[in-house]
């Protein structure tokens, strides 16, 4: 059977292997020598990082719901878009998925065995406590997450396999061996190639500038508790401006002033609350992508507490 056809048939069963199908795509890629078909596997199969521009299927219209306490009992509700600032809106709408396709299959798979929700990404715990708290009266929200529906991310890995099995056919169709043995096939040029991947892959990006909070596997940073130095690298890495990084720093002073009673400082959380916001609104100069992925966990390294 030729590399085309394995491909074929993985697309096409009805319990084919997805990630061994992109496995078998990026061999394609490699021999034949297509960037682009390589570049896109590789995140579909690793994740893609928070600076990389998402494909249209990765978004999706979401669900926000939140843990709520009131006199040591629990409950968990929808949270309505109106508790939100306008701006934030159009972010809390909808939900990005960076991660890899392996990750979301066994996702899907131990959401159908245990009958539960699917994929939550989860609100900047300043922004659950201060307007989450806006749903009820006498309970306060203590976490909130941005919820995607296991038919949503079916959905989603469905889409990888038809526009696989598409540019897939549309290859064999020009070179019915093509990759079958290593170096660029003649028979398909690079120009054609690139078409088809265009028209049956590639479709639509999403460039966003506010992306999923939940990515911190794509983090870069190295901060030691007490590392002050390191908090102030990681925050220029993640492109944070000088205001708000003097202004961290200045509030960490001032915490320290004070007699602790909580790990994170009162004038640290304002920080956080005030840059959540602008962030999302895109005024902060970074998205909550990053302040997410990289600034709150580097905060909470630098302040010794669980990332």
């Amino acid at each position: 059977m030729s590399l085309l056809q394995d491909i074929i048939g993985e697309a096409t069963a009805k319990s084919g292997d997805v990630p061994r199908m992109l496995r078998l795509c990026l061999v394609l890629a490699k021999r034949l020598q297509h960037q682009p078909l390589e570049e896109w596997v590789r995140y579909e199969l690793e994740g893609y990082p928070v600076d990389v521009g998402l494909p249209a299927y990765r978004r999706f219209r979401c669900r926000n719901r939140g843990v709520f306490e009131n006199n040591g009992k629990r409950m968990t509700l929808d949270i309505a878009m109106s508790v939100l600032p306008e701006a934030l809106h159009p972010y809390y709408q909808k939900a990005d998925v960076h991660d890899g396709v392996g990750e979301l299959v066994d996702l899907l798979a131990r959401t159908t065995a245990n009958g539960d929700g699917a994929l939550q990404i989860h609100w900047p715990v300043e922004l659950a406590v201060h307007y989450g708290s806006e749903m009820t009266e006498n309970a306060q929200c203590v976490k909130a997450w941005k919820e995607i529906s296991a038919a949503a991310l079916a959905g989603m890995i469905d889409q990888v396999k038809t526009r696989v099995l598409d540019f897939a056919l549309e290859i064999e169709a020009v070179a019915p061996t093509a990759g079958d043995i290593a170096g660029t096939d003649p028979s398909v040029k690079e120009e054609k190639m690139t078409q088809i991947f265009n028209t049956t892959i590639a479709g639509p990006v999403q460039n966003i500038a506010n992306g999923n909070t939940n990515v911190t596997q794509h983090a870069r940073f190295d901060v030691a508790p007490g590392d002050l130095d390191g908090l102030l690298r990681a925050l220029r890495g993640a492109n944070m401006g000088n205001d708000d990084i003097d202004r961290l720093k200045e509030a960490i002073e001032q915490d320290q002033a004070e007699p602790a009673t909580d790990s994170m400082g009162a004038k640290v959380k304002e920080w956080l609350g005030d840059v959540t916001v602008r962030a999302a609104t895109g005024a902060a100069g970074i998205g909550l992508d990053k302040l997410g992925a990289v600034v709150v966990p580097a905060i909470k390294h630098y302040l010794g507490m669980d990332s």
